[in-house]
């Protein structure tokens, strides 16, 4: 490769790592800044961020002049079928964008970083900005422990400002929000940084454990039971492993029957005392998520291979653009069958296996570690919530998934 050329590449790896911290930087401050100054185009500088990280990293892999590794043709064939559902969308053009942004934007963002060589030295910085960003949120979120409320609004929020209280139980239990977009969103990305401590942030020593704890606390205190279900699972693989690997398989299956068997009875006292069943049945929430299973199963011929179009389920629907109704199933799987038939739900389940296959093979290393049990912990917390509920939990998904693979994509 011609010296101009490698001088060219070494100047793209650091703009994409650029963006990529300034990315990183703004994410968990977006749905803040948006409702404090009630300019939800803000929310646009994400994309912003997004698309010129692609572009520099498809003129990187023009740069190479090496082919890309097929297995990445499933993500790319993902977004073509996004975009092909504009011409049997149900909503408006703007409405289908603003669904498409949210299911397909995380996913070029991990195209972006897969096709890119970053440094060592690039990645412990992204890491430590992962680390700054979620001890800043946390500590935001601890001080309405203690009283101090963070202002979420002001004269010039709108429509979809964020709520300043969130309430859990009969116990009258408030749930910690910070400055994201509700309790469920900051649990999310809670439960992304457990994965995070649980590998990549290893690689800062006791640092780790220290921020395990913190950002633990906090999910457990948003009362998110998808994300908390998310983070202990994410726990018990972690002790599985280890258990396995000093001791041996028996010993290993035998704790991990235990530890369930001992987490089902603990759901199940507080599940029976009247006081705390709505910290579990979050009131009528469990209902109406039935309601709507019911709905979708009514509608299933009507959705059928290609679904109703992007923006038509999900997030993106809660605030319609159009005014239509808001079919939020708070199940990823169900939010995309809506919006992408059988096919788009079929692509999305053959990702996570790709994500759970390609990062069980070296387990061992702390990247794939974490993008192991950060997509095992989103495939499962997508059952019950759909997870690009606030976006930055997802984002992380996909960034450390591209990380993980971003030397071993070229041919």
């Amino acid at each position: 490769m011609e010296k101009n050329n490698l001088a060219k590449i070494e100047r793209i790896n650091k703009w994409v790592f650029y963006g990529l911290v300034g990315l990183l930087g703004f994410l968990p401050f977006s749905s803040w800044i948006v409702s404090l100054t009630g300019k939800s185009s803000i929310s646009l500088l994400r994309d912003l961020f997004v698309g010129l990280i692609f572009l520099m990293a498809l003129y990187g892999v023009y740069l190479k002049k090496k082919k890309i590794d097929k297995s990445l043709w499933l993500f790319v064939v993902f977004i073509l079928f996004g975009l092909l559902s504009v011409f049997w969308r149900e909503d408006s053009l703007m409405q289908w964008l603003r669904g498409f942004r949210f299911i397909f934007m995380p996913i070029v963002l991990f195209l972006s970083v897969s096709l890119m060589d970053l440094t060592e030295k690039q990645k412990s910085w992204i890491y430590k900005v992962l680390i700054v960003g979620g001890s800043v949120i946390s500590a935001l979120a601890i001080l309405e422990l203690v009283g101090v409320r963070i202002p979420l609004t002001t004269s010039l929020s709108s429509t979809g400002a964020l709520v300043s209280e969130h309430i859990s139980g009969s116990l009258k239990i408030p749930r910690l929000q910070g400055v994201l977009a509700g309790p469920n969103a900051l649990g999310l990305y809670m439960m992304a940084l457990v994965g995070c401590c649980l590998g990549i942030f290893q690689k800062f020593g006791k640092t780790s454990k220290w921020l395990l704890g913190i950002f633990f606390v906090v999910l457990v205190l948003t009362f998110c039971r998808s994300a908390l279900i998310g983070a202990i699972l994410m726990l018990f693989s972690v002790l599985f492993v280890y258990l396995k690997d000093r001791f041996n398989l028996r010993i290993a299956v035998t704790s991990l029957c235990l530890g369930l068997f001992l987490l089902a009875g603990l759901g199940l006292v507080v599940y029976s005392n009247a006081s705390t069943k709505d910290l579990l049945t979050h009131y009528a929430s469990s209902q109406d998520r039935i309601k709507q299973y019911e709905r979708i199963w009514d509608t299933r011929n009507e959705i059928g291979l290609v679904g109703r179009g992007m923006g038509t389920a999900g997030p993106a629907s809660q605030y319609s653009l159009d005014g239509t109704t808001n079919r939020w199933t708070e199940n990823i799987y169900l939010d995309t069958f809506e919006q992408l038939g059988l096919i788009g739900m079929g692509l999305l389940v053959a990702m996570f296996g790709y994500f759970l296959a390609a990062s069980y093979k070296k387990y061992g290393m702390l990247e794939y570690k974490s993008a192991f049990l950060l997509t095992l912990a989103m495939a499962i917390s997508g059952l019950f919530i759909n997870i690009y509920t606030g976006q930055v939990g997802i984002f992380l998904m996909f960034l450390i998934s591209g990380l993980m693979i971003s030397k071993n994509n070229m041919k």
